[in-house]
């Protein structure tokens, strides 16, 4: 995960630099301008169908998310569907923004938000370090089906955890695009720089150190507390392994925490997809652009003015 944290901020930093010194202001133009109009065309196609995908899981979680939440505060069973088409309506007046600044309150609200159920994670994975109570010490004469039950889900919940344990290939294979992915920013970087008012090498560089950093470490923090919480049988979406209900003889304090961290974990993906939602609109348009506007992207270099004139006008 550190290597993976390396080499994109040094992606990153290198997008960037070609951007200053090519002029273009998107992923596609970058590409453009380096390896022409066919190759942005095909770079622009695979990123709009990369994101697309994208939009997909984040739609597919916000549902998964929402809708048990929706179930319980009205009571009553309530279709998935219609969650999402409600949540995707409230988000509409976010999905038409043009520029990333005009969201950048949703990067602080996520932020914030899924930073709760990471502490939610860290606090159950403690808890959870401890042995659990064994089911001599819950018995008594007068409660001692109801507190055998409450003993065996206790006990159910626990699950081995391997603190050093050398994968399989198939593990391998499995986790190594997660990890590679982690921090999945590249087709945004060049918005970013462009939204800076002061887009200094420096100050880009600083900003992206200080974004993968954190990004590392809330990612890592929450990956160890979630395989400490549940083990072995942590699954793909760690809030399956969070029952919804609380739980007789729960610690109080975990049960609400684990609720707004559902909570924050459900707001952070919808805030996020605006911010896939802007490339992935911009990646159309630049495909679109090349379509019906063959030259727009051709620049003349007068007499006066040189190649290298060029280069340095746009770096600055």
């Amino acid at each position: 995960m550190i290597l993976s944290a390396y080499m994109t901020y040094m992606s990153l930093i290198m997008l960037c630099y070609c951007s200053r010194r090519g002029g273009g202001s998107s992923y596609g133009e970058v590409v453009r301008s380096a390896f022409g109009e066919k190759m942005e065309e095909g770079v622009s196609w695979l990123l709009f169908v990369f994101l697309m995908f994208v939009i997909i899981g984040y739609m597919i979680l916000i549902r998964d998310i929402w809708t048990p939440l929706a179930r319980q505060v009205l009571g009553e069973d309530v279709d998935g569907d219609y969650v999402l088409l409600g949540i995707t309506v409230l988000l509409l007046p976010l999905l038409f923004q043009r520029s990333l600044h005009a969201l950048r309150w949703n990067c602080y609200v996520g932020s914030a938000s899924i930073f709760v159920l990471c502490i939610a994670l860290c606090r159950g994975g403690w808890q959870h370090l401890k042995p659990p109570p064994s089911s001599s010490s819950l018995n008594d004469d007068s409660h001692s089906d109801n507190e055998n039950d409450i003993s065996d889900t206790i006990e159910d919940s626990f699950s081995t955890i391997d603190y050093f344990k050398i994968p399989s290939s198939q593990e391998i294979l499995f986790s190594f695009p997660i990890v590679t992915l982690a921090f999945m920013c590249a087709f945004n970087i060049i918005s970013i720089q462009n939204a800076l008012s002061q887009p200094s090498r420096k100050r880009i560089q600083n900003l992206t150190q200080y974004a993968i950093g954190a990004c590392f470490c809330l990612s890592y923090m929450f990956g160890l507390g979630g395989y400490l919480y549940a083990g072995s049988k942590t699954r793909g979406n760690i809030l399956l392994n969070v029952p919804m209900a609380r739980q007789e003889g729960e610690d109080e304090m975990e049960y609400y925490l684990f609720l707004l961290g559902r909570i924050g974990c459900g707001t952070t993906i919808m805030l996020a997809t605006p911010i896939v939602a802007l490339p992935c609109r911009e990646a159309l348009l630049e495909v679109v652009d090349v379509w019906f506007h063959h030259t727009h992207h051709h620049h003349v270099v007068t007499d006066h003015q040189t190649a290298d004139d060029v280069a340095t006008t746009a770096e600055n």
